[in-house]
C-alpha cells in the first residue's frame, strides 16, 4: 500500500520534513494560504527567515502529524516551499487543550484575558517554562513574562489594564508603588495629564520611593492631622518646600531650556 516506511526520528531534533507529507493533527486550525494572517507569515519568512519551526510526531503508520505551526506550514505552502523545518515530539498523545490554546494564541484574535489565561495554564498545568512557551507560541519571552505578570497585578490596575485603559507596560510601572493611596493618585495622574510611558516611569520610580502612609507618619516624614494621624499621604512641595496633600502635587512639563528661561 501506499503506507509510509516509519523512520527513527530524536526528540527535540529539528528535521526539514518535505511539506507534501505532513497531515495536520485534528485539533489544528485549517488556514487558506490567503488568510491575512499567512500572507505576513510568508512575508516575514522572505525577510527574516523562518525563526521558530514547527513541531511534528510520527503515527504508528509512518505518517508525519504537525502538531503546531499550521499557520507557518501554510505560509511556507503559499512560498511553494518544498520543505518545513519541525522538531519532533515522541508521539505520547499531547494534551488537545495545550496544543489548541498555542494555535488560538498564534491567530493573534483573542482577548488579552483569553492570553494570559493561555499562557497561565501552559505554564502552571503543563510545566512550561517561559522560555519553551514562546518558543511554542512564537512570542517573545517579554511577551510571555507579561502575561503570566498580569494577573498578580493590584486590582487598582488590572481593571483598567484589561479593559484597555492602561497599556501594559505603564501599568507594570506603576506597579512598583506598594501603597494603595499614592498608587490611585499616580493612575490619576497618568490618566489626566496623559503620561507617556517613559514619563510614567520616572513618576513611578519617584512614588515608590516614597513610604507608605504609616511608615512615614511614623517616621515624621508625612504631616500628620489632628493629634499626629492622617490617612492622606503629603510630600515635599519642591518650590514652597511646604509639606502639601499629595493630590496637590501636579505634573509640570517642561523643558531645560524652559526651566531657566529669563521671562523678564
Amino acid at each position: 500500500g501506499g503506507e509510509r516506511m516509519a523512520k527513527a526520528y530524536l526528540e527535540d531534533k529539528v528535521y526539514d520534513l518535505p511539506v507534501k507529507e505532513i497531515v495536520l493533527g485534528p485539533q489544528l486550525i485549517r488556514h487558506d494560504v490567503n488568510d491575512d494572517s499567512v500572507i505576513e507569515m510568508a512575508d516575514s519568512i522572505i525577510q527574516q527567515s523562518l525563526l521558530q519551526p514547527g513541531g511534528f510526531t510520527q503515527l504508528e503508520d509512518g505518517t508525519l502529524q504537525l502538531l503546531w505551526g499550521s499557520r507557518r506550514l501554510t505560509a511556507y505552502k503559499r512560498l511553494k516551499r518544498k520543505t518545513f523545518p519541525c522538531t519532533f515530539k515522541a508521539n505520547r498523545g499531547p494534551d488537545v487543550k495545550t496544543i489548541a490554546i498555542v494555535e488560538n494564541i498564534q491567530r493573534r484574535d483573542l482577548t488579552l484575558n483569553e492570553e494570559c489565561d493561555a499562557i497561565t495554564h501552559l505554564h502552571e498545568h503543563e510545566h512550561l517554562s517561559p522560555d519553551q512557551i514562546a518558543i511554542r507560541v512564537s512570542k517573545s519571552r517579554e511577551w510571555v513574562m507579561r502575561r503570566l505578570m498580569l494577573p498578580g497585578l493590584p486590582e487598582t490596575l488590572k481593571g483598567p489594564v484589561f479593559d484597555g485603559r492602561l497599556p501594559i507596560a505603564q501599568a507594570e510601572a506603576l506597579a512598583l508603588i506598594q501603597d494603595p493611596s499614592i498608587l490611585s493618585y499616580a493612575l490619576q495622574q497618568v490618566y489626566s495629564q496623559r503620561l507617556t510611558g517613559p514619563q510614567t516611569r520616572e513618576l513611578a520610580q519617584i512614588l515608590s520611593e516614597t513610604p507608605t502612609v504609616s511608615e512615614a507618619v511614623e517616621a515624621g516624614v508625612l504631616h500628620a492631622r489632628s493629634q499626629g494621624r492622617s490617612d492622606e499621604p503629603r510630600l515635599k512641595c519642591e518650590a514652597c518646600n511646604n509639606m502639601v496633600p499629595i493630590q496637590r502635587i501636579i505634573i509640570v512639563r517642561i523643558c531645560n531650556d524652559g526651566l531657566y528661561r529669563d521671562w523678564e
